[in-house]
């Protein structure tokens, strides 16, 4: 847009080009929102355009630290802002390396060095936080940079013009607007071909904020290495600016700079796999955690062992408008510094259960997958369940059956047995539900009943099973099939979890809720209390909620 406004405006006297660029770029900034990138280029653009009226030369890292001291002076949260750190950060690299990197390139064409340098040099910068926030590594993301950014100016720029001509003749600037569409839509069709490629993109484990810090901290000191050498040498000889000695003390920092990049890029990949998982990931507490996600209207729960091991049970609901596996289950098993699951229980084989795993299956290693007798006869062509099986087979997971009287050693001391079904349930209410896999989770002095969606018919089945329960899941999001008196009478936890989300089927039920009140026990609902963790080390039970406003729900 900078270069836009001054090219357009060229014929005219300086004084009228240098404020007439100045107001496009604030009407584009208003078109394009206060975001914090937007924010962040357009106060620098205006500091430029500045300097050149009072004929001062521009030094881009006091433009960027200022225009960032002004964002953070007229609003500090920009500082937590995702987007405004993104752009710094490119921003910096684009100052700070590409002249480092772009030694030994002298021969190329300026521009075309420019076009490979930037995106190599934003992307140094930016690793560490794209991780942090999106635990995502592109590995083609410098190649696709390089080939659409010519058409993303010239899409901006037409645009711009087609906009700014279409509001004093609205059919001028529609007719402009008819390549950018085209524009746009061969832009698309290049970035879809391209995250298509096997690997295109690696999912990483979120980052330590020490390994960030450390990656940034060693950039800087990499790329300023030979001038931080000769500081603590004791040196003073340094040579004048424009020497053939400076000459090559220049080359040398540059040649030290790109080696610099390279190397932070090695750097950062070590600090991604090792920190979160190894030394910032260990906790010396050896506890049983269960987490009960907020997926929505569905089921999603992560176990993970004293010994750290890791068991999902059900992945949530997957559909057009919300896949519950890559905006909820994915993201959270990343951002605990998960690599890869030790098992993964279907209780069954319903959409809201199993739509999750389908990006969850693409995305981590799996030793074993786990099924009711039932599963891969019902809904055999239906819903999530083909897209399910075809991950399993496509990555040749180890299947294992299990029905009523199984038991498995999660980690020491941790046991799973399985109380449901036996055999599949035929003629019930709702066979598949009642087919559901009911696991009685122990470890030390606390059991945790997990009991998928089954209802009546199952539940009568549990009577002479059920023994001492500290932590119930309600069956089915709390459906009023899931009220079985004679079960829940002879059990007295410390708190019923209701995985929940916004449904047309009134769940969880009045009744339900009513029942647990008239006892006194708290309930937990996902919609309300959002995540629900369960935490103990066999001796004591603590409950951790996603949304604290419920905390005193928890104190009996």
């Amino acid at each position: 847009v900078l270069f836009l406004g001054l090219t357009l405006l060229s014929p005219f006297p300086r004084p009228v080009q240098l404020s007439g660029t100045a107001v496009t770029l604030i009407f584009y900034a208003v078109l394009a929102g206060d975001e914090g990138p937007v924010v962040r280029a357009t106060i620098m653009a205006l500091i430029m355009l500045g300097g050149q009226g009072l004929g001062r030369k521009g030094e881009g890292l006091n433009s960027l630290a200022l225009a960032a001291a002004i964002m953070l002076i007229y609003n500090p949260n920009y500082l937590t802002d995702p987007g405004f750190q993104l752009s710094v950060a490119a921003t910096w690299g684009l100052v700070a390396l590409i002249p480092c990197l772009a030694h030994g390139m002298g021969g190329l064409h300026p521009q075309l060095r420019e076009l490979l340098l930037f995106p190599v040099a934003a992307t140094i910068a930016t690793l560490p936080l794209l991780a942090y926030y999106f635990y995502q590594v592109s590995i083609v993301g410098i190649a696709a940079n390089i080939l659409v950014t010519w058409f993303l100016g010239l899409i901006l720029e037409i645009g711009l013009i087609a906009v700014s001509i279409g509001l004093i003749v609205p059919f001028a600037g529609q007719t402009l607007l008819l390549p950018v569409g085209l524009l746009i839509k061969f832009t698309l069709w290049v970035l879809g071909m391209m995250a298509k490629v096997p690997g295109a993109a690696l999912w990483v484990i979120r980052p330590a904020g020490f390994g960030i810090a450390c990656y940034y901290l060693g950039l800087l000191l990499l790329i300023n290495w030979p001038a931080v050498k000769t500081k603590f040498s004791g040196r003073r000889d340094l040579p004048k600016a424009g020497s053939k000695a400076g000459e090559v003390k220049a080359a040398a920092l540059t040649k030290n700079g790109a080696a610099a990049g390279i190397f932070a890029v090695v750097l950062l990949v070590s600090l991604i796999v090792l920190l979160p998982s190894g030394l910032f990931g260990f906790s010396s507490k050896r506890q049983l955690e269960v987490d009960f996600l907020d997926v929505g209207q569905g089921d999603s729960i992560l176990i993970t062992t004293p010994g750290q091991r890791h068991y999902l049970i059900d992945g949530g609901p997957r559909s057009a408008a919300f896949d519950s596996g890559a905006a909820i289950v994915r993201p959270f098993l990343l951002n605990k510094g998960i690599k890869s699951l030790d098992g993964i229980f279907v209780t069954h084989l319903h959409d809201d259960h199993t739509g999750g795993l389908v990006e969850v299956v693409e995305t981590f290693p799996i030793k074993r997958i786990y099924f009711a007798p039932d599963s891969g006869t019902v809904a055999e062509n239906q819903g999530q369940w083909p897209l399910l099986k075809h991950g399993l087979l496509k990555h040749k997971l180890a299947v294992v059956t299990l029905k009523k009287g199984n038991r498995l050693n999660l980690d020491n001391g941790v046991t799973a047995r399985v109380l449901s079904p036996e055999s599949p349930y035929t003629g019930t209410r709702s066979d598949p539900n009642n087919n559901s896999l009911v696991l009685w989770l122990s470890y030390g002095n606390y059991n945790i009943l997990l009991t998928g969606d089954i209802e009546m018919e199952a539940l009568a089945d549990l009577h002479d099973q059920l023994g001492k329960v500290d932590v119930l899941k309600q069956p089915h999001h709390g459906s009023k099939y899931g009220l079985d008196r004679e079960a829940w009478d002879s059990i007295n936890p410390q708190a019923v979890i209701v995985s929940v989300g916004r449904n047309n089927f009134g769940q969880p039920a009045p009744e339900i809720l009513r029942y647990w009140q008239e006892r006194g026990i708290p309930v937990l609902r996902t919609d309300h209390d959002g995540l629900v963790a369960v935490k103990t080390d066999g001796h004591k039970l603590e409950f951790f909620l996603g949304r604290q406003q419920n905390k005193a729900l928890l104190k009996r």
